[in-house]
């Protein structure tokens, strides 16, 4: 137990020594830091210890008890404070409540009031410390876990889709920005030698991006980390995009042995549309060796006026029909871009370097779902368009033949074995990195699997595990329903009452009365027979 600091006012040394001696020898883990004979020295006291407990008498020459009170407890609102005086006066009593005093306590009292009395406050005392400690504990949890779920709900933006009421209850949650107009950059962190130093780096730019912009970062893929910036209506978008990859590559230039290059998509009206700026930042981020480290997709397209808005509403199409997995429908419209350069009479140099550009990104993609792809590059120096087509084939026979192989060693049964390990850890703090490492699956493609499996993302039936056991909770009375919000895995009973009106209509107050109420007349009339 803590030790409880007590400070004892009172103007007649008897009464001073008779509580000090009677405290000290009847309660435990206390100190007596203080023996004030009037109301200035109570409030000098004070200020120096900063008691837990101060007992003041009333009646003290010049600043009186009461007077102290006030001064204590405008620079201190923690402090607790009992009144003793030898007056029953309601007068008083009235002053000493609003002064928020702990109790009241008439002198001369027995040695078992005394300590009946300042016990009480000291429990008191004792429970705000436990839960002063425990919201403590939640904030450092949440804090640990903001990382993770904001990476996850960046992985779910990008990769699949999240429902408006669970990005709605995260922003609720985190006390982030309300969404609106976003857009995404695609930071390429290139390091000399291993890339041992890549998760610092990663680490130490994700602390410097929250103190100069508000938005959400992605999970370092490989040597890719996706930011989502929310736009800043104060300004343009490229006036904020401009001023926010000057400051981090400014930040960057402090690594020795550090290179970043950032590319940047265009801006969504919504974050339900954000996928698009995504593949442009992907895109955007092909030459790695443009001196100013940096470039946006609306550049370009600037670069090539003849096929520029063509080619690239194709490659994000590419790029979509990729993430679904529709490979035959990649293969017919790279085929089909091929056929329009040809046909443009494009430089067969330039239309080689853009295929190739787009199939490193396909194979960055298909490394992120976890197949293990070599890079895409072409086997002979391509002389006629014939070629090219050829060559495009093979590589991506060898794209969709590694994804397959993949698929192929995941177990029939994977994701029940994921399902099962959610209904068995929904209590826990539980995300998509955590679940991959349970199974040996990339996180992203396990993101799919599951949606395409039940129909649903894993965040949705994460919630559903946890409402269903918060709901077969209600019947035992002797639970509250923080107690029930802790149990089922929320660290914030609030957020817990909101997702769980969003989830089943009620809130819980109203939803446990009625299953009370249901409950209560079988067992009377089953008492009765």
């Amino acid at each position: 137990m803590t030790l409880f600091k007590i400070l004892i006012a009172d103007d007649e040394e008897l009464e001073r020594e008779a509580l000090s001696r009677i405290l000290s020898k009847g309660l435990n883990d206390i100190e007596i830091v203080g023996l004030a004979h009037n109301g200035r020295m109570a409030v000098e006291l004070a200020e120096q210890h900063r008691p837990d407990v101060i007992l003041l008498d009333i009646k003290m020459p010049g600043v009186d008890g009461l007077e102290a009170a006030q001064i204590i407890r405008s620079t201190d609102r923690d402090v607790k404070i009992i009144m003793v005086t030898a007056f029953d006066s309601f007068d008083y009593a009235q002053q000493a409540l609003r002064l928020q005093v702990s109790d009241y306590m008439l002198k001369p009292s027995k040695s078992s009031v005394i300590l009946e009395t300042v016990g009480q406050v000291l429990k008191e005392l004792e429970g705000e410390r436990e839960n002063r400690q425990r919201q403590l504990r939640v904030v450092e949890k949440l804090d640990k876990l903001l990382p993770v779920l904001e990476a996850d709900y960046v992985t779910q933006l990008l990769y699949d889709s999240v429902h408006e009421s669970h990005l709605q209850e995260m922003v609720s949650l985190l006390e982030w920005k309300e969404q609106g107009p976003a857009f995404v950059m695609v930071c390429t962190i290139q390091t000399e030698g291993d890339d041992a130093s890549l998760p610092a780096v990663y680490k130490s730019l994700t602390e410097y991006f929250r103190t100069t912009s508000d938005g959400w970062v992605g999970k370092l893929s490989f040597n890719q980390m996706p930011i989502i910036v929310l736009a800043d209506v104060q300004q343009s978008y490229r006036a904020q995009s401009t001023s926010l990859i000057r400051k981090l590559l400014n930040y960057v230039s402090c690594f020795r042995g550090v290179r970043v290059f950032i590319g940047i998509g265009s801006c969504s009206e919504s974050t339900h549309d954000i996928r698009q700026s995504y593949h442009e930042a992907l895109l955007a981020s092909t030459d790695l060796s443009i001196p100013t480290h940096c470039r946006h997709y609306s550049d370009l397209l600037l670069e090539d006026n003849r096929s520029a808005l063509r080619s690239s509403e194709t490659e994000k199409e590419v790029l979509e029909q990729a993430r679904r997995g529709q490979w035959h429908e990649v293969n017919r419209l790279l085929q089909q871009w091929i056929n329009g350069f040809e046909a443009e009479g494009c430089r067969l140099v330039e239309a080689q370097q853009r295929v190739q550009d787009l199939l490193l990104i396909l194979s960055r993609f298909t490394l992120e779902l976890g197949a293990r792809t070599e890079k895409p590059y072409y086997a002979f120096q391509i002389v006629s368009y014939a070629q090219l087509r050829s060559e495009l084939l093979r590589i991506v026979d060898g794209i969709v033949r590694s994804v397959k192989e993949m698929q192929t060693q995941v177990e029939p049964d994977l994701m029940l074995k994921v399902k099962a390990y959610i209904i068995q850890h929904a209590q826990r703090e539980i995300s998509l990195d955590l679940i991959a490492e349970h199974v040996q699956i990339s996180p992203f493609y396990i993101s799919r699997l599951f949606k395409e499996t039940f129909g649903t993302n894993y965040v949705d039936f994460l919630t559903e595990c946890r409402i269903d056991k918060a709901k077969e909770l209600m019947s035992d009375e002797g639970k509250s329903l923080k107690e029930i919000a802790y149990e089922v895995g929320y660290h914030d009973p609030n957020y817990f009452s909101r997702v769980f009106k969003r989830t089943v209509g009620q809130s819980p107050t109203d939803y446990r009365k009625d299953l009370l109420t249901r409950h209560r007349p079988l067992s009377t009339n089953h008492e009765s027979v």
